[in-house]
């Protein structure tokens, strides 16, 4: 299989500087754990199972970071079709959109709950330029759910 141009040079950026770490805002960090909380009761008020949880959060994790990072993976229209299952989930949960609806208006939800900086109305990136922005940032938003994961664990377990 050959690799085009951009896959060649994702190839050698990760040799060179390792995978795509992306950090998030404080706004972006609370909003995880919130996340991780508001996944944990279900809508019956029931909770969920933590194993399932976590199995969960991690499989969804791995496919932001491999989207992010593999060259072999990368896609845009995948990476937007990733992108708008995370915020369709997340969005509600947070009390934000849910990024039904336009493009432009689904990106603008996923940066509301990664904690990000809005650009102006009239200044709006172009969508696969803002994908590779936000998928290595929802990959770091899944890893601090997973962390909050872990210490609610450990909580119960000292519990016991």
């Amino acid at each position: 299989m050959a690799l085009s141009v951009t896959g060649l040079l994702l190839v050698c950026l990760l040799a060179v500087f390792g995978p795509v770490r992306a950090f998030l805002s404080v706004d972006g960090e609370v909003n995880a754990a919130k996340f991780y909380e508001a996944l944990v009761q279900s809508k019956s008020g029931k909770t969920k199972d933590p194993l399932e949880l976590f199995t969960e959060l991690k499989a969804e994790e791995d496919r932001f970071y491999r989207l992010a990072n593999d060259p072999m993976q990368y896609d845009p229209k995948k990476q937007l079709e990733a992108i708008r299952a995370f915020t369709k989930k997340a969005g509600p949960l947070l009390g934000l959109e849910d990024g039904h609806g336009p493009l432009h208006e689904m990106l603008r939800a996923a940066r509301a709950v990664l904690g990000m900086e809005l650009p102006p109305p009239d200044v709006e990136p172009h969508p696969w330029t803002d994908a590779k922005v936000i998928t290595p940032l929802c990959a770091e938003f899944l890893t601090r759910a997973i962390k909050a994961h872990k210490r609610h664990a450990k909580q119960l377990k000292q519990e016991l």
